[in-house]
């Protein structure tokens, strides 16, 4: 299987490759998953997280080396400690949600493969298991937002995406 990481703000997981198709999860910036099937540009993944499974649209998946995806997964871990955290790089900007991993931190920067993003805002390590440092302010900030079947952010989340917000 081929590994491959999230580099949108987030990116629909669905029960099936059509639009429309039920929102199963969300992967979210820096998350990683690995492709377990194709039909066209519909990828059908396992979620590096939780292990939940779904199919997303992309005609470019990013995806890892080998090395480099050990390299993520044995790093230090830290995650957007803002609802609304900016990112930017070279050729775009991207806000992401609160609990998003910032793969390859170094206090500044964040990197997947060969773009570099200026991370403009809080970030907070993990714990060795992790969760984040901050899981109360994380579970306070989320307790407001709307519901949505499947997701996990503070634009909205359900039952699931409540639980999965790092708490594994």
């Amino acid at each position: 299987m081929k590994a491959g990481i999230c580099d949108q703000p987030l990116i629909p997981m669905r029960s099936e490759p059509k639009e429309g198709s039920e929102l199963v999860t969300m992967l979210l910036f820096g998350e990683m998953y690995e492709i377990v099937d194709q039909h066209g540009d519909w990828y059908f993944v396992q979620h590096g997280f939780d292990g939940y499974q779904g199919w997303f649209f992309s005609r470019e998946p990013v995806l890892l080396t080998e090395k480099e995806a050990a390299n993520i997964e044995e790093g230090s871990m830290f995650l957007a400690a803002e609802p609304f955290l900016k990112l930017v790089s070279e050729n775009r900007a991207l806000v992401v949600g609160l609990g998003s991993p910032l793969p390859n931190f170094n206090g500044h920067y964040c990197r997947i493969n060969d773009e570099f993003f200026l991370v403009k805002g809080r970030a907070k390590p993990t714990d060795n298991k992790g969760r984040p440092s901050y899981l109360e302010e994380l579970a306070l900030s989320l307790l407001e937002a709307p519901y949505l079947w499947g997701g996990r952010t503070t634009h909205g989340l359900d039952c699931s995406g409540f639980t999965q917000n790092r708490q594994n």
